[in-house]
């Protein structure tokens, strides 16, 4: 159930994410049809119509920035409420295999950085705080393939980011 409703908070944050990229697409797309001749002197109707367009872009851009901002938090409660429950460990790597994407996609190196940060913290406090009583066993060999999985994945995605030294700590 709760992983139900914690994949429930991504999908609506990232469905309104991709709306949001969508609209922005749209308008490019438009302004690119209204381009006039470059010869031609525009007239005071279309200087007038060329600034209101740029404040509405300046505004979607916003938009968008807002919302990868609240999609990049999602991403980081969820991790931060799973790191060590092992009922939800399943959850908490498809999470962060997700959240490699969401840098990777959208070209966000600096959220990449701190996201492998955040991991290797997680990863780091499982192997200390095991006295709980879901606490995740660094020593299972489910655990083991699932991190490895993981890491695997933030290599190819540091690899690809081009960020060599992220994915050499990774290994």
């Amino acid at each position: 159930m709760v992983r139900f409703e914690l994949f429930h908070v991504f999908f609506v944050s990232k469905k309104k994410v991709g709306s949001v990229k969508d609209e922005v697409e749209k308008a490019a797309e438009e302004q690119k049809k209204n381009a006039d001749d470059f010869d031609e002197d525009p007239s005071p109707e279309d200087v007038m119509l060329m600034f209101m367009q740029a404040d509405s872009k300046k505004e979607v851009d916003r938009d968008v920035h807002a919302w990868l901002r609240s999609l990049w938090e999602v991403y980081k409660t969820i991790l931060d409420l799973l790191k060590n429950n092992a009922k939800l460990e399943d959850c908490y790597h498809e999470t962060a295999r997700r959240a490699f994407d969401f840098c990777l996609s959208n070209d966000r190196p600096l959220e990449f950085k701190r996201l492998c940060d955040t991991i290797r913290n997680h990863q780091a406090s499982t192997k200390s705080n095991s006295t709980f009583e879901n606490a995740v066993n660094a020593n299972n060999p489910h655990t083991i393939q699932r991190m490895l999985e993981t890491r695997f994945k933030q290599m190819d995605v540091a690899i690809e980011c081009n960020m060599w030294r992220e994915a050499q700590q990774t290994v």
